[in-house]
């Protein structure tokens, strides 16, 4: 068995993280070591039924070839291996796929809730002409042209309203700064600010 610890990590690592969280989680082993008592087996028979049954659940065989493999590998009679192979299927194998589909309906439920509202798709302009002379003139923009506010859409709240488009504003004239007392000097003096002066 040790040549296949290798496999056997290899392919738990493989499956999703769910189905690993659930088999990790479901103490499957404790689950299989009560059900060899149950059935009186001896340790090599209970070692074959907990590695097979740990096949099945990682997906290295298929549950239909269970019965077989545990009847064969174990050296059960068939009707020691059906109880078994029924007892292994009501106490390990559904519980384990009813957590597994309840996982699954939990997350389809959360990436439902999360998942984005489809963005509004902005229409394309049409010439480079069209980009020019709204940047020229602000007040050409056409009216099929949606105003988007980035910050808006960011937002993933659904109590969010539209942001309705706003005209934009003309620019403010710019007003002359006051000069410095420095630059007022400078100004006033015959002599050149960025010379040294010379004694």
């Amino acid at each position: 068995m040790s040549q296949l610890d290798p496999q056997i990590k290899e392919q738990f690592l493989s499956l999703p993280k769910a189905v690993q969280d659930i088999i990790t989680d479901s103490g499957w082993q404790f689950t299989i070591r009560d059900i060899i008592k149950k059935f009186n087996l001896r340790v090599d028979q209970g070692g074959v039924i907990e590695q097979e049954t740990m096949f099945v659940m990682f997906g290295f065989e298929d549950a239909d070839t269970f019965l077989e493999n545990i009847q064969r590998e174990a050296q059960l009679d068939k009707k020691t291996a059906l109880a078994l192979e029924e007892e292994v299927a009501r106490v390990i194998f559904a519980p384990l796929r009813k957590a597994l589909i309840q996982k699954t309906d939990e997350m389809d439920a959360a990436e439902s809730v999360i998942a984005p509202a489809p963005a509004a798709k902005t229409p394309a302009l049409e010439t480079r002409e069209d980009l020019l002379k709204q940047i020229e003139d602000p007040s050409e923009i056409p009216a099929t042209m949606p105003v988007v506010n980035p910050v808006a859409e960011t937002r993933t709240t659904a109590a969010s309203a539209p942001v309705a488009p706003t005209a934009p504003k003309p620019a403010a004239p710019i007003a002359p700064s006051m000069p410095t007392q420095a630059a007022r000097a400078a100004s006033t003096s015959k002599t050149d600010p960025y010379r040294e002066p010379i004694e």
